[in-house]
């Protein structure tokens, strides 16, 4: 994600947003990518009640298990590039407001809900 490698947008990692901090955003976009350990498999509620706050403010999440971004992270960054590239056709198209890949991890990069 860095110099602009990924969709040729900038990312910042950790970044208080609201009452939380995010993994990483894409300002630009308004694209979270939340990268979640084993710990978030035993409360999914709380990680969708982050979404929620998240979506409020306008911003789209995409979640991966960290075992994805170890074994397939070619999967991943090619998940976090069409979502981009969705974002900029939505922005283009004149679409408002985030579509929240809210709750799940994506699962085009193997991810499991």
């Amino acid at each position: 994600m860095r110099n602009r490698a990924l969709g040729g947008f900038k990312w910042k990692r950790q970044v208080p947003v609201g009452p939380f901090i995010v993994d990483f955003i894409c300002a630009e976009l308004g694209l979270v990518v939340e990268v979640d350990g084993g710990q978030h498999s035993a409360d999914a509620s709380r990680d969708e009640r982050r979404t929620a706050v998240l979506a409020a403010q306008g911003l789209t999440v995409v979640r991966f298990w960290n075992y994805e971004v170890l074994e397939d992270l070619d999967a991943v960054c090619a998940t976090i590039v069409a979502e981009c590239q969705r974002l900029v056709l939505a922005r283009e198209a004149g679409e408002e407001g985030p579509a929240t890949l809210s709750g799940t991890r994506s699962d085009c990069a193997g991810g499991e809900g």
